[in-house]
């Protein structure tokens, strides 16, 4: 099958002397990677598709101060305009309000439970009926992470993974977490991400080992994890992180461990009828 055109890279023949290069510094030359200033002024080499995507506006949030006003101490009953995160739940603005949403008690206990320093890994399943306002719960979380300059992964809706090729799943990944992280991204943290492609394996997929471990399962940096309709990963068999060893680490909140005490691992399961489950229990 030929690679989406939003992640192909097309080759140049190396020169002599370029062919004593090592594997990972040679193929930067066949595939015409380009420099890129990252967000402390560092110049990194990447690969164009990744240029074209850092370059892009899809799944950009509003510009950074926008979103200062979730910074405001706020109670339960208000009415806020939430900016814009890149990516919305499906629901989310059906019945004509748009990005305004009502605080809740849930909301400010959860933040305020979340974004206190840990001792250990923090995990949480969401769980609640289909409806809007497990959505907005999310949302506002991811929302107010971003807003502290937390490095954040938020997908809105996991069937969005749910693909027939692994390397466009894991792009799909790569095009969020780029979107919403790269004025935060140092040249080191790029770089990371790119340092241990040499060619044989799509990179995309190579940066996503790098994305989960260890860039988003921290001990020190806080970090968010978001993951809307957890459940559409799991719908049919094959599930989607078996099938695609990449997204292993969606599977379960286990994969994440005990010892990432930056990390906030936060799954938003949807039920089919109202349940007594605690929305926002502890793992």
């Amino acid at each position: 099958r030929s690679p989406p055109v939003s992640d192909y890279i097309s080759q140049k023949r190396p020169t002599t002397d370029e062919l004593d290069l090592p594997a990972n510094k040679k193929i930067r030359i066949t595939e015409g990677w380009r420099r890129y200033t990252a967000s402390d002024g560092k110049v990194v080499d990447l690969p164009p598709s990744w240029i074209d995507i850092l370059a892009s506006t899809e799944f950009v949030p509003d510009p950074q101060t926008a979103f200062d006003r979730l910074k405001n101490n706020f109670r339960a009953g208000d009415s806020i305009d939430v900016p814009h995160m890149g990516q919305t739940p499906k629901e989310f603005g059906s019945h004509g309000q748009g990005q305004t949403l009502f605080v809740t008690e849930q909301m400010l206990g959860l933040w305020e439970d979340m974004h206190g320093d840990k001792d250990r890994t923090y995990k949480r399943i969401l769980s609640g009926p289909v409806g809007v306002g497990m959505s907005y719960l999310s949302y506002f979380l991811a929302a107010r992470a971003y807003t502290e300059g937390w490095l954040v992964l938020y997908i809105s809706d996991a069937q969005e993974l749910d693909r027939d090729d692994e390397n466009e799943s894991a792009l799909q990944v790569v095009k969020r977490f780029l979107a919403l992280n790269k004025d935060i991204l140092t040249g080191a943290e790029l770089e990371m991400l790119v340092n241990e492609y040499n060619g044989t394996r799509n990179i995309s997929r190579n940066a996503l080992s790098v994305i989960f471990d260890p860039l988003l399962k921290s001990r020190n940096r806080k970090t968010l994890l978001l993951v809307d309709e957890h459940r559409k990963l799991f719908e049919r068999k094959p599930y989607v992180p078996d099938k695609f060893q990449s997204l292993f680490p969606l599977k379960s909140y286990h994969w994440w461990g005990e010892n990432a005490k930056g990390s906030r691992v936060v799954f938003r399961h949807c039920t089919r009828q109202v349940r007594n489950d605690h929305p926002g229990r502890e793992l």
